[in-house]
């Protein structure tokens, strides 16, 4: 299964798209606030159009046991795939990632990524994506042996522009111990001499 991120009607399993559209309107009905990230805020914030197998909403922790309820009844089911950072809603094969903090437990979704929430579109409707400062911050602690997100943050601009207009220092990245204001001068060194890092 595969949904492509261009074009308001671009995606290719209609079965998909309409649990996807489905689960989002029971979640407004209900009161829940979202945000897009995944694919659709890659494809927002960087102009890269790529196929995706499911999509990401950001809900906060305490929000979690009231997408359960409000799914209750509708078919589909809420697996707690990893009860410090992620859930998924199925239906059938697809699926949706219900992400509410990163794999470390640091980058916790809070008020914040919704303070600073931009507009964009998917599935052709107007929505809500996770902001560019808080993607880079919970991408910078997804650098794992086995897996690397750094790679699919945003373009290497938009992040540049990022740090050269504010910084890191008053940022969410800065106080975290696991990753300090060296780390990030180091990794952006290597995003502006285009090596890896």
């Amino acid at each position: 299964m595969s949904v492509a991120t261009g074009g308001p009607d671009a995606p290719s399993d209609r079965a998909a798209v309409e649990f996807y559209r489905r689960t989002m309107a029971l979640l407004a009905h209900h009161g829940i606030p979202f945000l897009f990230g995944g694919a659709f805020a890659l494809s927002h914030y960087a102009g890269i159009e790529r196929p995706t197998k499911d999509i990401d909403l950001f809900v906060t922790r305490e929000d979690v046991d009231r997408v359960g309820a409000a799914l209750a009844g509708s078919g589909y089911r809420l697996e707690r795939t990893f009860p410090h950072w992620l859930a998924k809603v199925w239906h059938g094969d697809h699926f949706i990632d219900l992400v509410f903090g990163s794999a470390n437990g640091i980058a916790g979704v809070d008020e914040e990524w919704f303070r600073h929430a931009t507009r964009g579109h998917a599935l052709a409707t107007t929505v809500w994506l996770c902001p560019v400062e808080e993607t880079i911050w919970s991408k910078a602690f997804t650098m794992e042996r086995e897996r690397v997100c750094g790679g699919t943050l945003i373009s290497r601009e938009q992040y540049l522009i990022d740090v050269d207009e504010w910084g890191f220092e008053d940022a969410r990245l800065a106080p975290r111990g696991t990753l300090s204001p060296d780390d990030v001068r180091i990794w952006t060194r290597a995003i502006r001499e285009q090596r890896p890092l």
